[in-house]
């Protein structure tokens, strides 16, 4: 027959099998249903229902006093979250209203300043009309008598380059000194390096690399020359590798070392110095040495020592005569200032590698 017996071999293996399911299958379902209970006493816990229960045995009562005291630990946590985010909504709003009286405060002074404005085009009248006309320039334009020019001076060096050190610390500070605001300075290192296969290789070396980066940095983090330069000076100054000058430039003139050398070692500092070379390289025409001078969109090749006279020559009379640089005693007098740019220091010109990059040849 197809059946077995209860005492067949196969009942013996079968009946456990089937037993072993069916506890399993009533475990689920007691799981299941003691965990709507548990949810169903927390909550009459929760909701202060339990605290009346009397009846029932001391297993009970522990029972009862279990969740007794997890509601009342899960309340504390509640009412502390909800304390902690009023608190937040409460510095949140504080913030919401400092900000709106600042605006506020701006709206209002905006007001004062354009009903003044308004007040005062009003009482001109005639007598604006009788005040004196500028000056015309050649093309028919005017221009206020006392406006500056402004030059666009950019200084094309590599950090360890002798000839860039003595331009730097001796001629670009006294065209500085002597033209202030009138100038526009930016300092591009990177100079005769090379760049293979998307990798940098520096004329002097890998230190000279790393001086670029240093004060490229810098200069990402204050932009204006006022600011960076002195450091700037500072680094190409010493005969020191530009690391170790850097140490002591950069904490003199207010500069956070660790960030500054975190910048230059990283990600942005490679950026920084690939965006040097492709301004480099994009010069036209190509830079023959270093230092390299280009002021309002012209190289000035080797005419650069001669920077300060230039500028003199390019200055309106009024002006010109304010400039203690442009008074002929002036030459004379710093003769070694003006002459730090001595061709006996030496240019430092492009080798093979960049030549080649340059020319295609």
């Amino acid at each position: 027959p197809s059946g077995y017996s209860a005492s067949s071999p196969a009942s013996a293996v079968h009946e456990p099998v089937k037993k072993l399911l069916e506890i399993r299958e009533q475990r689920a379902k007691l799981k299941e249903a003691e965990g709507r209970l548990a949810a169903k006493v927390f909550d009459n816990a929760a909701g202060g229902l339990m605290s009346h229960y009397a009846a029932g045995s001391s297993e009970e009562h522990s029972f009862v006093s279990g969740f007794l005291q997890g509601a009342v630990q899960a309340s504390k946590k509640s009412v502390e979250q909800q304390g902690e985010f009023a608190k937040q909504l409460e510095s949140q709003s504080d913030i919401v209203t400092r900000l709106e009286g600042i605006v506020a405060e701006l709206e209002d002074e905006m007001r004062k300043q354009n009903w003044k404005k308004t007040a005062e085009k009003v009482g001109e009248g005639e007598d604006k009309e009788q005040e004196a006309e500028p000056e015309s320039d050649e093309e028919g334009g005017y221009q206020e008598k006392e406006a500056k020019p402004k030059f666009d001076i950019e200084f094309y060096m590599e950090a360890e380059c002798p000839a860039c050190k003595a331009f730097a610390t001796r001629v670009i500070p006294a065209v500085l000194n002597a033209f202030d605001d009138m100038i526009n300075l930016t300092a591009i290192p990177f100079g005769n390096a090379a760049v293979v296969n998307g990798t940098i290789h520096c004329q002097h070396g890998p230190d000279e690399c790393l001086g670029n980066k240093i004060e490229l940095c810098v200069m990402d983090l204050t932009p204006k020359w006022q600011d960076w330069f002195p450091v700037f000076k500072c680094i190409e100054k010493s005969h020191d590798s530009p690391l170790n000058a850097s140490k002591k430039c950069l904490p003199t003139y207010g500069y956070d070392t660790e960030n500054i050398l975190g910048c230059a070692r990283g990600d942005k500092g490679e950026l920084l110095h690939l965006a040097a070379a492709k301004k480099t390289l994009s010069l036209q025409p190509p830079h023959k040495w270093t230092p390299w001078l280009v002021m309002d969109g012209k190289p000035l090749g080797d005419k650069a020592g001669s920077i300060l006279g230039m500028i003199c020559k390019k200055l309106p009379e009024h002006i010109h005569e304010t400039v203690q640089a442009c008074n002929p005693k002036y030459e004379e007098q710093n003769k070694e200032t003006l002459a730090a740019f001595d061709s006996k220091r030496g240019y430092c010109y492009p080798d093979k590698a960049l030549t080649q990059l340059m020319t295609g040849k």
